[in-house]
């Protein structure tokens, strides 16, 4: 027997079955041996609907449905273990249910199972539905079959569209970024700094990041509860216990994959599972008093079907329910009658949370969460609504252009909430080479890059405690011609500091778009106190600066700039920005060209620079100017948000104003 190649997408394929003797069991996998026997277990407990589940009351004949679920493959759960050394394994199902009076017990049960390390779902999703068929069709053998075909593909590279071929499909998929895959991620620490953006993005969506479940539908599960999407969002990025209660597999797994997508670029950090059984090995410890807290490994954001959950579960605070029963569409609760009896149904309601689910189905969000957003309704007003008459094609893409629109939102209101930590999250790349020597920074002294501590709080951003000045004599600065070095390690990122950053936050102006939907700054300000304890943001912030401090390490070490993004200085395009920035990229070209500008004026100003220093500060002005004129506008409001980066961009071109101060040109001979 030939050894089997491993795949950069799959783990394995495998097909349950339902044995009535037994209950539910693995029947085949391919690679063989590749699932040890509790995996192989848990794998199968989540390939079916659960017993309880409201999908099984349909009366079809054959009943063919698509989910997915997240399961832990290791068995160690003890006090100290950490959610993020933990491994992880997604189940992407075709299941089959099928009625016959001619079987036993008048019907039977079978699921097709690919398996993955990853939530490549634009891929697999429709590879399973793909598999299924063909296993009913050909049996066991499909198995193998479709392993190898998935072997054909090339590797997932992320951003990058795949063309992936299997039988006779050919379909294109989008591989997530992998700063925003959950963890763990699949690469390495210097892979991720490049796609970690920080600033919102005025771009259209189809310049927006592909995060975890770009592709899931947002607007159908949450159709009759979009005011509440806020709330959610809020929730989410807060990482709070939360039960997602839907009629079956398919509409809890999209809705659960649907909120993860909400947050994006911001990964889930917490433990979730798309699809939640009685049987993980995780239930028990779940039926605790209490809700797991943000320092367990237990999962924080479930998706089920069996409403025994709304009982094993009552401690926890937030519960959202979505979906409709089969062949009977259940509406919002509505309460009629006087005014009078629909506050005291109001009153009822809240003192009994989600337990009216036990009786019938509702779409509802019960939460003791108070929320600090406000719903945009221009956004709402915006969204498409399908009339009864549409066809399903149709509904499709209304659904699909409002899921667009609503993505679109949310990932700029995120970006925005991660602004103020740029300060403390990028890399300071090592000075560039001038023509007649090195715009540098002795060793030993801070540096005077955007990233450091003395430039964030000069510029009046939230973040690092403010520093001594460096420069003090001629021997403190490297002046252009003066032969100075590169020193041998990379400056440090600035230290993060709780208070602090809460303190300069409070007097520091925020992002437009998020004084736009919460209800004060204060608000705001309330809100990141609780968002920087957060697992979601701690985890974030740590991978994102190790990235950066990896990647100084290794760009200090090969003396190399960070970017080039301007031509050679001796061509006549000296100066010209290059096409096809992207704005991230654009916001580090930015930071980096702003720190060589700051080091130029200091290395200018001094009185033994050579009497070129002022042009080449002139030089490294117009290229700031360069950038900053080549981003959108709303980016270039975010940029003048800070009175000292405005300064230094003031005069240089038609939107370059200092906040309060009349716009003034400066002279030939001012810098």
């Amino acid at each position: 027997m030939q050894p089997v190649v491993h795949s950069d997408w799959i783990l394995a394929i495998c097909s349950v079955v339902f044995d009535l003797d037994v209950g539910q069991r693995l029947e085949s996998v391919y690679p063989p041996d590749a699932l040890s026997e509790p995996t192989a277990s848990a794998v199968a407990f989540h390939s079916f609907p659960d017993s309880m589940s409201m999908e099984l009351h349909s009366r079809s004949s054959v009943r063919d449905s698509t989910f997915f679920f997240r399961l832990r493959t290791d068995r160690d759960r003890s006090e100290g273990a950490a959610y993020s050394q933990s491994s992880f394994m997604y189940g992407f199902v075709f299941c089959r249910q099928r009625q016959d009076e001619k079987l036993r017990r008048g019907g039977e049960q079978k699921s097709v199972v690919i398996l993955s390390e990853q939530p490549y779902s634009s891929a697999l999703i429709p590879l399973a539905q793909y598999a299924g068929p063909l296993y009913f069709n050909i049996g066991q053998t499909a198995m193998e079959e479709v392993y190898r075909e998935v072997l054909d593909w090339e590797p997932p590279v992320a951003g990058v569209r795949c063309i992936l071929e299997f039988g006779e499909t050919t379909l294109v998929s989008q591989v997530p970024e992998p700063s925003t895959l959950p963890p763990p991620a699949p690469v390495e620490v210097l892979d991720q700094y490049s796609d970690l953006p920080l600033l919102p993005s005025a771009t259209n969506g189809a310049d927006m990041l592909h995060g975890a479940f770009h592709e899931v539908d947002i607007h159908t599960p949450f159709s009759a509860l979009l005011q509440h999407l806020w709330t959610l969002w809020e929730v989410l990025l807060l990482a709070e216990p939360l039960l997602v209660l839907a009629p079956s597999p398919g509409e809890c797994s999209t809705a659960v994959a649907a909120l993860i997508a909400l947050i994006s670029p911001l990964p889930y950090s917490a433990d979730f599972r798309p699809y939640f059984t009685i049987h993980d090995p995780d239930f028990q410890a779940m039926t605790s008093p209490e809700p797991p807290p943000s320092s367990t490994n237990l999962p924080r954001l479930l998706g089920v079907t069996n409403r025994y959950f709304l009982k094993a579960l009552p401690q926890w605070p937030n519960t959202v329910s979505i979906g409709t029963k089969p062949a009977q569409a259940v509406g919002t609760q509505k309460v009629r009658g006087s005014r009078m009896g629909r506050a005291v149904a109001a009153v009822r309601q809240r003192t009994l949370g989600s337990q009216p689910q036990l009786g019938d189905h509702v779409q509802a969000l019960w939460t003791g969460y108070k929320p600090v957003t406000k719903p945009d309704q221009q956004l709402l007003d915006r969204l498409i609504k399908a009339a009864p008459t549409d066809s399903s094609m149709k509904a499709a893409r209304m659904a699909t252009l409002n899921s667009q629109a609503i993505r679109k939102h949310f990932v700029e209101l995120t970006r925005a909430m991660l602004t103020p930590f740029a300060p403390y999250c990028h890399p300071v790349g090592p000075p560039a080479e001038a023509a007649s020597g090195q715009l540098g920074i002795a060793p030993g002294q801070p540096s005077t890059s955007p990233s450091s501590g003395q430039s964030a709080a000069a510029q009046g951003q939230p973040g690092a405690a403010p520093q001594q000045a460096a420069v003090a004599s001629g021997q403190d600065v490297a002046v252009p011609g003066a032969g100075a070095v590169l020193g041998q390690e990379p400056p440090h990122l600035p230290a993060f500091s709780h208070a602090e950053f809460i303190e300069q936050l409070q007097t520091s102006q925020m992002p437009a778009v998020l004084l736009q939907r919460f209800r004060t700054q204060a608000a705001c300000v309330q809100f990141y106190k609780r968002f920087i304890e957060c697992p979601n943001f701690m985890a974030w912030f740590e991978r994102r600066r190790g990235a950066a401090a990896a990647w100084q390490e290794e760009v200090w070490s090969m003396g190399a700039e960070p970017q080039e993004a301007f031509q050679d200085s001796g061509s006549e395009d000296a100066g010209k920005l290059e096409p096809s920035l992207s704005d991230v990229q654009l916001v580090e070209a930015f930071f980096d060209v702003e720190g060589r500008l700051e080091a130029a004026l200091a290395a200018a100003r001094h009185p033994a620079a050579a009497p070129q220093a002022a042009l080449e500060a002139s030089a490294v002005k117009q290229q700031l100017s360069a950038i900053f004129e080549s981003m959108p506008r709303d980016l270039q409001q975010t940029m003048l948000s800070s009175p000292h980066r405005a300064a230094l961009l003031q005069g240089s071109g038609p939107h370059a104003k200092v906040p309060g101060q009349p716009h003034r040109q400066p002279s030939s001979s001012s810098l």
